[in-house]
């Protein structure tokens, strides 16, 4: 519905608002901001579209506040589907694509993500995830790699993810409801993960927690509430 693209980081462009608009069905995304400096994205609604509801790629400088995004669920041939999405190209250098940088996303509602991820970051450095709603996703929130095969992969660092409500679908139908993934050689970096509560979520087909934490150093996972866990509430690998 709405794509806006600046081409690579040392063309990005710059002074990008989009508020108070009303997106349903479309088949991609609903809101794609690419290589762009000073985004600001809030008081939107996405409704029933078919792969992200709102992606930011290689943008410096943003917020993502109170929107609302329902239903991404619908596109054949998709991959995996997002309410929210911050990541970066993982095929090109971080002098063409940078990861996205010195963020906030929060007070955004976001469901019916069945197929995969509400809110999902990809190599995300100095981002806050905080006060956001996610349920009736199979997973809630990541912080993760941007590619695991890419030449020019990254890991996330500096997240904090703090005051989220994330309640999950149950049993085989569920997934992570908040998750640190990062590389056995390319840890993710300093995530905070803090009084956040996760309703009836956990991977069932293994001991993966309704929290997950892997490859990641200095991490600070505290004062969380985990209840109706399926399976583990948390898991550290």
């Amino acid at each position: 519905a709405i794509f806006v693209n600046g081409g690579s980081t040392p063309t990005q462009l710059k002074n990008l608002t989009i508020k108070n608009c009303k997106i349903d069905g479309l088949r991609g995304f609903g809101i794609r901001a690419e290589y762009i400096k000073n985004v600001k994205v809030y008081c939107n609604t996405v409704l029933n579209c078919g792969y992200s509801g709102i992606t930011l790629l290689s943008v410096v400088d943003y917020i993502v506040i109170k929107n609302r995004i329902d239903n991404i669920q619908a596109s054949s041939g998709a991959v995996n589907w997002y309410g929210i999405s911050l990541t970066r190209d993982p095929t090109r250098s971080l002098a063409d694509s940078i990861r996205s940088t010195n963020g906030i996303v929060a007070n955004n509602i976001v469901s019916n993500v069945p197929l995969w991820t509400g809110i999902d970051t990809h190599a995300p450095d100095k981002v806050l995830i905080t006060g956001n709603q996610v349920y009736g996703c199979k997973n809630g929130i990541y912080a993760q790699y941007d590619s695991s095969s890419a030449i020019h992969k990254m890991p996330a660092e500096r997240v904090v993810i703090s005051d989220n409500m994330v309640e999950g679908t149950i049993l085989e139908a569920s997934g992570y409801g908040i998750a640190s993934l990062g590389l056995s050689g390319m840890p993710n970096d300093n995530v905070i993960i803090k009084n956040n509560l996760i309703i009836g979520c956990g991977v069932y087909s293994n001991l993966r927690g309704a929290m997950h934490i892997t490859d990641t150093n200095n991490a600070d996972i505290s004062s969380n509430n985990i209840t109706k866990a399926v399976r583990c509430g948390i898991s550290l690998t």
